[in-house]
């Protein structure tokens, strides 16, 4: 396992959170598996044309010759997980809160659990005229995501990247663990620190209006510096939660 699969991801900031259809992994006697393939080494990054006419679609770069689009990675064995069945939706939690408040926080605490998580890079756009893009990459691991902090109009949720691996023997590895991104939700916050480009960021101070009933989402990297921030307000309806920053 190498750092790079996990420095290329991408969090981006994104507008609507979904509190539906994730499937969580049980938590039997011995952790979860997974197996999270290494990163091609940058001898393989780029793979010339294929001379065979088989072709796959990438998106945003229409047919290319399947050589080049097959996704790279590492053959990296992991153990074999099982899934949790699916919770019932809406969740009882958010409906049983008493008001508005406590259904954001029950939305927001859900979050918490193990995951089954892809991760897809895939370039999209090269500038240059000759450019061939570097062969996509995909990989699965499982996230772990617990509270770390919860004082009521504040809440934070770490989240943990717990590996094991298959040995020849076919006996499991030790955990391999990977501190990952972080995300602190804010009620009625009076003090973002947004990002402004070209790795600045600076404070914003919400008018009254603005910060009124809404929460802040907050996204950390794995070495706890800033990524974004951003406020936003909960709606709940039926079985869907949604926060839109």
């Amino acid at each position: 396992m190498t750092r790079p699969s996990l420095r290329h991801s991408l969090i981006l900031p994104v507008t609507l959170l979904f509190v539906a259809g994730c499937q969580l992994s049980s938590t039997p006697s011995v952790p979860p598996p997974v197996v999270l393939a290494a990163p091609a080494t940058s001898s393989s990054a780029a793979v010339p044309p294929a001379a065979s006419a088989e072709t796959s679609y990438v998106f945003g770069w229409g047919d290319l010759p399947a050589a080049l689009a097959r996704p790279r990675g590492g053959t990296t064995r992991g153990m074999s997980v099982t899934l949790a069945p699916g919770r019932t939706m809406p969740l009882a939690e958010i409906v049983a809160a008493p008001d508005a408040f406590a259904r954001d926080r029950a939305a927001i605490l859900a979050m918490a659990g193990d995951y089954k998580v892809s991760f897809h890079f895939m370039e999209s756009l090269g500038f240059a005229p000759d450019y061939q893009p570097a062969r996509p990459y995909h990989s699965w691991a499982t996230e772990h995501i617990r509270v770390i902090s919860d004082t009521g109009r504040f809440i934070s949720l770490q989240h943990t990247l717990v590996m094991f691996f298959a040995n020849p023997d076919g006996t499991a590895s030790e955990p391999m663990v990977t501190k990952h991104w972080r995300q602190d939700w804010t009620y009625e916050d009076p003090d973002l620190h947004t990002f402004r480009g070209n790795a600045t960021w600076a404070h914003r101070r919400p008018t009254a209006a603005e910060a009124a009933s809404a929460w802040s989402q907050a996204v950390f990297q794995v070495d706890d510096s800033p990524r974004y921030e951003a406020l936003g307000r909960w709606e709940h309806r039926g079985n869907l939660s949604l926060w839109t920053g």
